[in-house]
């Protein structure tokens, strides 16, 4: 079955957030979904089960990368800590 990359980003309030906490869009069947956070070398920060609160508190401040996949389905997008 092909990959299908989704044009649109997740709904993802707040970003920039100032306190470090990220909440994602609930998605359907999120339990088949993974989430990868990425820094902005490329580097994996955080890789786990797809979650609706995010928290980044242990990260320095600046830009990072989302990658949510369930195998099948994958968006993409960023986060902005301030």
């Amino acid at each position: 079955m092909p990959k299908i990359y989704k044009a649109a980003n997740l709904n993802i309030y707040p970003n920039p957030s100032a306190d470090a906490i990220f909440n994602f869009a609930v998605l359907d069947m999120q339990q088949n979904y993974t989430i990868e956070i990425l820094n902005n070398l490329g580097s994996t920060v955080m890789n786990m089960p797809y979650k609706n609160q995010i928290i980044l508190s242990a990260c320095p401040k600046g830009l990072y990368f989302y990658r949510v996949s369930s195998g099948k389905e994958y968006y993409n997008g960023k986060l902005v800590l301030k």
